[in-house]
């Protein structure tokens, strides 16, 4: 709900200070929180709206698509079942003897317990609102498979994968807390624990542009807690190495990241319940202020642009 919470935020400011839609973006690449974002935005609500159902504030007095819908349901409550075994321990060291790189956070999943939360309201929810398999429009979600901590990209190729109910559920598994999702006999897991941006699955689509929403990392990550910091610190390094892949293809990058403000705005919620009423204001107000503050001058000159992706 937090990364919803700063995804929100950051388009709706982007909207306000210049006048650029998400929902216009050439591609938008989705994963856990950014992966029911992008699914909403495919599905042509607008960015009041899913404000106003973040808060699970009155959508039907609100108007919009998602009158009708109702919110999106909250995630359960934690539920941890330490007496299960790991979700692939097992096949951890065979994947450590392969040449292709694990991030450690993939690796430290392994050790975690089979998560218990349900996600079939929320696959439901997803599905009624887009009442199709697949957007129409370029959406790319971004999930792991279980065991082989492989990413997969559903919506890349058209016609391949789960519905989208399904796709964005399993993005949104976070492991250890929720129960991976099943697709034609394979588990999937949440696609953060690959990367939490994904921005470099983008390489090489010739866009102008790519705008990063990045809630799990932070621009000082100094001003976190230690626990907090290891993480944080790592996903930056992430999204900087992802950012430079892009920018060696041409494309113009811009990453947002929650300051040390934010990060205090965003500490004191708890996962399973809704947002704070003004947090996603509070959030918005700071990220606005950055941008006439000239912090993002590459996007003013670009936003523009008809290529544009957003994640």
């Amino acid at each position: 709900m937090v990364g919803r919470a700063f995804h929100l935020a950051v388009l709706s400011a982007l909207e306000r200070e210049t006048g650029w839609r998400a929902d216009q973006a050439t591609i938008v690449v989705g994963t856990s929180a950014g992966a029911l974002t992008g699914a909403c935005l495919r599905a042509g609500a607008s960015i009041d709206d899913l404000v106003c159902e973040a808060h699970h504030g009155d959508l039907r007095s609100a108007g919009g698509m998602l009158a009708e819908l109702g919110p999106a349901p909250l995630p359960p409550a934690p539920s941890f079942d330490f007496g299960s075994p790991p979700v692939s321990l097992r096949h951890l060291a065979a994947r450590a003897r392969d040449d292709t790189p694990l991030p450690w956070i993939a690796a430290a999943s392994c050790f975690l317990p089979r998560g218990r939360g349900c996600t079939d309201e929320h696959a439901a929810w997803v599905d009624r609102l887009i009442d199709a398999p697949w957007p129409g429009r370029d959406l790319w979600v971004c999930a792991v498979e279980m065991p082989s901590l492989q990413r997969v990209v559903w919506g890349r190729r058209p016609g391949q994968g789960p519905t989208i109910g399904e796709a964005v559920a399993a993005s949104c598994a976070i492991p250890g807390y929720l129960a991976p999702r099943t697709h034609e006999g394979r588990e999937f897991v949440d696609g953060g624990i690959h990367s939490p941006t994904n921005a470099d699955v983008l390489a090489g689509e010739g866009l102008d542009l790519v705008i990063v929403s990045s809630p799990m990392s932070a621009v000082d990550v100094s001003a976190t807690a230690p626990t907090d910091r290891i993480t944080r610190r790592f996903r930056r390094r992430l999204l900087h190495q992802e950012a430079l892949a892009l920018r060696r293809d041409g494309t113009r990058v811009v990453t947002i990241e929650p300051t040390a403000a934010d990060l205090e705005a965003m500490r004191s919620h708890r996962i399973h319940e809704p947002l704070p009423e003004g947090l996603i204001d509070e959030l918005r107000t700071g990220i606005r202020a950055r941008l006439r503050d000239g912090e993002f001058d590459a996007l003013h000159e670009r936003v523009s642009y008809s290529r544009t992706a957003v994640r």
